[in-house]
């Protein structure tokens, strides 16, 4: 497994974390149990730093795709062709 596929399954695996912060809790368990006031306060900054985390890892997911486009295009400027349409 490279590097891209762990990245792309560490972000799966932050969805249930997302789901958990943001997750709306009764009363009753809110004040029996101090992680889940804990999550009821401060869940939504929690999924936010989540959510932040995720999206910052998209750029380090090496993707190919926009470099090959810039070099088709570059390519296509050097020949002076006008059907270069990506």
């Amino acid at each position: 497994m490279n590097a891209a596929n762990r990245i792309t399954v560490a972000r799966i695996g932050l969805i249930p974390l997302l789901v958990l912060f943001l997750q709306p809790f009764p009363d009753g368990l809110v004040r029996e149990y101090a992680v889940v006031e804990w999550l009821d306060q401060y869940g939504m900054y929690a999924a936010t730093f989540v959510f932040v985390l995720a999206a910052a890892t998209d750029k380090t997911d090496m993707s190919p795709g926009p470099i090959i486009k810039r070099r088709i295009w570059a390519s296509c400027l050097i020949l002076l062709r006008t059907s270069c349409y990506y």
